[in-house]
């Protein structure tokens, strides 16, 4: 179970994992990983939480990167699984 989220780091964790849960619901728990583990939990300040969109952007590419299968063909006519 998780613990109750009361500080302002877990105000912005909220704030992320519902942006998250809005758009895409089934990576929420992944992405909230990846949020705490690029430092998400200690930003504090607008220039701390600017700091984040680099290196949370590319864990967050990797991430989603490990779970695609690259042979599943087209998603769309002319768009591979691989690029989707």
């Amino acid at each position: 179970m998780h613990r109750p989220l009361e500080g302002a780091a877990d105000r912005l964790i909220q704030r992320f994992g519902a942006f998250v849960v809005e758009r895409w619901p089934f990576a929420a728990g992944a992405a909230i990983a990846v949020f705490e583990r690029t430092g998400g939990s200690a930003a504090r300040t607008e220039a701390d939480i600017e700091s984040l969109r680099a290196p949370l952007a590319a864990a967050l590419r990797e991430a989603a990167a490990v779970t695609i299968l690259p042979d599943l063909g087209d998603t769309t006519p002319g768009v591979p699984a691989s690029v989707r």
